[in-house]
């Protein structure tokens, strides 16, 4: 790693404010992250035969997970400019395009995990109601649906399509699986 850029990276998140931190990338040796306490990512790279410095909008993290930009903003500038103007560079010209994504994505990432909830809530539900059929999805839950005497769902993970018949079940089983799924769906 370039020590000039760890050193101007490192100066920047300073500038930025406290919130900020510099690392070197363990996976990228050339590379910088700059990182914002709620997983908000910025790299700065110095460009290969030239004495510019870029800086890119990296896909952040939140609650451990990686998300997905839409796209990543940049921004390129003289590296002898200092810290504290490439500080107020990212601060007028990457921020405001960046947070956007980032708000984005976080929303996405939240609707995503509400889907998964329900799923596993439903999956919880359906498991609890029939203890002795010993019956089980995965949490990958791709669709479910009630129709006429079956409860008929698809499991993402291996594709497979699991069908029960209410006709098979006791009318005890029967209504505690409906008003279980009925709960669970009146949530969604």
């Amino acid at each position: 790693m370039d020590a000039r850029t760890f050193e101007l990276a490192q100066l920047t998140a300073r500038e930025l404010g406290e919130q900020w931190t510099a690392h070197p990338n363990p996976d990228l040796h050339w590379q910088v992250r700059l990182v914002r306490t709620d997983g908000a990512l910025l790299t700065v790279n110095k460009q290969q035969g030239a004495d510019r410095v870029s800086v890119h909008g990296a896909n952040p993290t939140h609650e451990g997970r990686r998300l997905k930009l839409d796209t990543h903003p940049r921004l390129t500038f003289r590296a002898d400019r200092g810290p504290v103007a490439l500080a107020r560079d990212i601060t007028r010209k990457i921020m405001p395009a960046y947070a956007e994504l980032f708000e984005r994505a976080v929303r996405d990432d939240a609707a995503r995990q509400a889907i998964t909830k329900r799923r596993t809530a439903t999956l919880d539900a359906v498991a609890k109601c029939l203890p002795t059929w010993g019956f089980c999805l995965s949490d990958e839950l791709n669709h479910i649906s009630l129709t006429g005497a079956l409860l008929t769902a698809t499991a993402s993970a291996n594709g497979e399509r699991v069908s029960l018949d209410f006709r098979d079940l006791t009318p005890r089983e029967t209504a505690a699986l409906l008003d279980a799924y009925a709960q669970v769906t009146a949530n969604n």
